[in-house]
């Protein structure tokens, strides 16, 4: 009987050591975790951030843990605040980053299983760990390959805590390689409920239904507001975070909608204060003839003024026929200028008109012109604004003059529009502008394949009997209901011909619609335009002596344009340029920034001549497709640049310019994120563009103050990559586009390259010195920004060692690399991470640090046991 109690005794006693180190393993896996770059940011409900390991102080019953995404690569704040803001129910959250634990983004089953299974194992262990008695329910939110993680980690957490995830939502799990790979995939059993947006089923986010109560928001493929072509994929992807945040506090979130039942639906607001007297009313007016008169006839335009008080000139009317646009025009013509500037009250009444005209869902826009500050109400303004924002109207503002109101930056801003700057003292300029910022103020808020394609404008000022002639090249995959447009108040003094590639001759002639203004436009409009060399011949027909005699200027002047749109085949898509800024108002020491998207179809074209044009200063920014900052990546069809310093305070519009280099390309495959070698020509099918040249008015941005100038920060490095690797030699070659702008002596002297072995701070990584680089150099000696930077460094061997991994089947290694720009001791942010992994054979290493005790393991301690206690006995 004392021989079977000693052994029960000893038996339960080992079991429990069995247990204990179990748990020691667990505790290991998480330290592991830690080294490789595995971090957790908590929050409380009341925003203080604690360590992780002291949430149980707290008593928390309810943990929500959100997980990023591969393209993602962090969580931010906005989830945060949603989730405490409108989930009271939940006590803490819990961020996991697993950013400098990601493998590169070659898509297939290693890579992938390597990065799910070992950020799951972390979560899962790390979760367990901090409850082991079963008092909190954690929630899972992942989003892309997160929310793969998420349906793995639960799995895991089930066989060490024997409990299940309360909830799960993945937003826009990715589809690659997961469908074919349930056992990585999240799946609708893997906590009692599921909940799945699906924004991308196009390219990145799974097709496949996971749960019976998956959400498909816009049909899943793409979002509508997604409107830049050749981001909207990745742009989509990332709707489901905003889609998601917008349902934790509303049952039905912003801009979900059938848009293929939207018409385009505009208020004109126009000032009529007195400010507007004169040449202002009258240019506006001529302008917002044109405009009536060149709109396609499916739009909803409207039409409301103010000035002390608001006013409906003419309720939301579809453009249908003739007679609807001449009582638009009447309407029009009889406005007159009086009175303060009350802009809110005039928001107001745009703003009733579109919610009572039609019974339509979707976003609207209001057109709103105005040459003064709001001096009336501004308090009731930005009341107004918020209504507008809660109705998805956007403010597009045409700003006249110097004295124009300094709050349309701000309403824009809020309501997600901009702002176009008209400021001429010349009256034939100022109707040109008027007449362009109305048009552009339209067409930025039309589709991207919607939008009619403008060629570069061109001013040309003629002397007494000269004559000039200015080409325009009409490419191929373009050419339908083209317009050929001059601009000029001296038509009793200038005669203009257009000739054709195949040398046929038009006149330039009043457009047909004059409806009794005078008429500022000469133009012809062409069905279907020859594609070629078309030219615009300008003859000055004044003597000498009868601009002596009238005293008329020497030079004459006429601004030249042409509008067309794709032929329609659909075998060849139109070459197509999209901007836009990034902000509206210039504040040091921030930048605004200019992107620009260079594409035919959905084929990004790379290696173009782009560059912006800040109007009336002179000054032009080149923008670059190759991976410096701001550009994120190189050769994928958007350019960018920074706008980091201008001449004066104030407004200036931009207009950004594209035309083909000698080196000018068509990448045939569509872009993929998540493909190292989707831009690659010699992999890929790229064709020579062709002649081409491209324009597009951006809006305007605004100056505040040349305050904070000095403090311009050094740019970051967006494309930091390892190009070779070698395990015997323990060498790694990186290169890198330098960023800055020489123009302004903002350029980096030199760099700060890190190995990520333990964390995610970059001061404790280790620093690659002098001694470890076999070639290339850190230093910087000023040449061109754009130009690239390539070392190969010799890894310590204790540093190459660190990043072995024995997780999984497949033993590897893994090292994670980053590095800060430096402008003397002022330095940039962290670049991004480059990763490289080396895959080795299971015999390399023999090392077994998964967590679990084997069934051999414990038999020999079993046997261990009775030993031990035969001999007690």
């Amino acid at each position: 009987m004392y021989l079977i109690s000693t052994i029960a005794f000893l038996f339960l006693y080992q079991s429990n050591f069995i247990i204990s180190n179990e748990i020691e393993q667990l505790y290991d896996v998480d330290r592991n975790c830690a080294v490789r770059g595995v971090q957790f940011r908590t929050w409380l409900k009341n925003f203080n951030e604690i360590e992780i390991g002291r949430i149980a102080d707290h008593s928390p019953k309810k943990v929500r843990v959100y997980i990023h995404g591969h393209l993602t690569q962090r969580v931010g704040s906005d989830i945060r605040d949603a989730t405490f803001k409108c989930s009271p129910a939940i006590d803490a959250i819990v961020l996991a980053n697993w950013t400098t634990a990601k493998a590169l983004p070659r898509y297939n089953y290693d890579t992938i299983r390597m990065n799910v299974e070992f950020a799951s194992k972390c979560v899962a262990v790390k979760l367990y760990l901090l409850d082991r008695n079963g008092t909190i329910d954690y929630e899972l939110v992942g989003h892309g390959m997160g929310a793969h993680i998420a349906g793995m980690t639960a799995r895991i957490f089930k066989i060490h805590s024997k409990r299940v995830i309360k909830a799960i939502t993945g937003l826009d799990p990715v589809g690659r390689v997961f469908n074919d790979h349930k056992s990585l995939s999240l799946q609708c059993t893997d906590s009692r409920v599921v909940s799945v947006i699906h924004t991308n089923t196009a390219v990145y986010g799974s097709k496949h239904k996971i749960c019976e109560n998956d959400l498909y928001p816009n049909g899943g493929e793409r979002q509508p507001d997604c409107e830049n072509v050749l981001e909207r994929d990745i742009c989509s992807h990332r709707k489901a975070r905003q889609i998601y945040i917008e349902k934790l506090c509303d049952d039905e979130p912003k801009n979900v909608v059938d848009h293929k039942k939207i018409l385009p639906r505009f208020v004109l607001c126009i000032d009529i204060s007195g400010s507007m007297k004169g040449e202002r009313i009258k240019m506006a007016k001529k302008a917002a003839v044109d405009l009536i008169s060149q709109l396609p006839s499916n739009f909803h335009l409207g039409i409301s003024t103010f000035g002390t008080y608001s006013q409906q000139v003419y309720p939301l009317t579809e453009l249908v026929n003739e007679e609807n646009r001449k009582q638009l025009i009447l309407a029009v013509s009889q406005l007159s200028a009086e009175g303060w500037t009350n802009i809110g009250a005039g928001l107001r009444e745009s703003r009733e008109m579109l919610l009572k005209s039609l019974n339509i869902e979707g976003c609207t826009t209001i057109i709103l012109l105005s040459d003064g500050e709001d001096n009336y109400n501004p308090l009731a303004t930005k009341r107004e604004v918020e209504k507008l924002k809660a109705k998805c109207i956007r403010i597009v503002g045409v700003a006249i003059g110097k004295e124009a109101a300094s709050i349309l930056e701000e309403i824009a801003a809020q309501t997600e529009g901009s702002v176009f700057d008209v400021e001429s003292t010349e009256n034939v300029e100022l109707f040109a502008k008027f007449r362009r910022s109305l048009f552009d103020s339209v067409e930025v808020n039309l589709k991207p394949d919607e939008r009619p394609i403008n060629l570069p404008e061109k001013i040309v000022a003629l002397e007494s009997e000269e004559t000039k002639s200015i080409a325009y090249f009409i490419d191929t995959s373009v050419g339908v209901n083209t317009s050929f447009s001059a601009i000029s108040g001296n038509w009793d003094k200038l005669n203009a011909i257009l000739t054709s590639p195949s040398n046929s001759s038009y006149t330039l002639r009043d457009p047909i619609n004059i409806y009794g203004f005078q008429q500022l436009e000469k133009r012809m409009d062409i069905d279907r335009a020859e594609a070629g060399k078309w030219t615009i011949t300008l003859h000055n027909v004044a003597p000498d002596s009868y601009r002596k005699r009238r005293d008329l200027s020497k030079n004459l002047a006429a601004l030249i344009s042409v509008r067309t749109f794709p032929k329609d085949n659909k075998n060849k898509e139109a070459i197509r340029l999209d901007a836009r800024l990034s902000n509206h108002t210039l504040e040091y020491p921030n930048q605004i920034f200019v992107f620009a998207e260079l594409r035919m179809g959905h084929y990004p074209i790379i290696k173009a001549n782009v560059y912006a044009t800040v109007e009336n200063l002179n000054q032009t920014i080149s923008l670059y497709d190759n991976g410096a900052f701001p550009d994120q990546y190189a050769d994928d069809g958007i350019y960018a640049a920074s706008i980091l310093k201008l001449n004066r305070v104030g407004r200036h519009s931009v207009k950004v310019t594209a035309r083909n280099d000698n080196e000018t390309k068509i990448v045939f495959n569509s872009i993929n994120y998540l493909d190292e070698s989707w831009n690659n020509c010699s992999t890929v099918n790229c064709n020579a563009s062709g002649n081409f040249e491209r324009e597009t008015n951006v809006g305007s941005l605004k100056l505040l103050s040349y305050e904070g100038q000095q403090l311009i920060p050094i740019n970051s490095v967006n494309d930091l990559r390892v190009i070779a690797s070698g395990e015997k030699k323990r060498q790694v070659t990186l290169v890198w586009t330098v960023p800055g702008s020489l123009a302004f002596n903002i350029y980096p002297t030199h760099f700060d390259l890190r190995v990520f072995t333990n964390g995610t701070d970059f001061e404790k990584q280790f620093k690659i010195d002098e001694n470890h680089i076999v070639s290339g150099t850190y230093d910087y000696s000023g040449s061109l920004p754009e130009a690239s930077k390539k070392i190969t460094i010799q890894m310590p061997k204790k540093v190459w060692d660190a990043g072995y991994v024995s997780d999984g089947n497949q033993p590897y290694f893994k090292l994670a690399f980053a590095l800060k720009s430096y402008r003397n001791e002022t330095s940039s942010a962290i670049s991004n991470l480059a990763n490289v992994i080396l895959l080795k054979s299971e015999n390399s290493q023999n090392s077994n640090s998964n967590g679990y005790v084997s069934k051999s393991n414990f038999v020999t301690q079993l046997i261990l046991t009775l030993i031990v206690a035969f001999l007690f006995v």
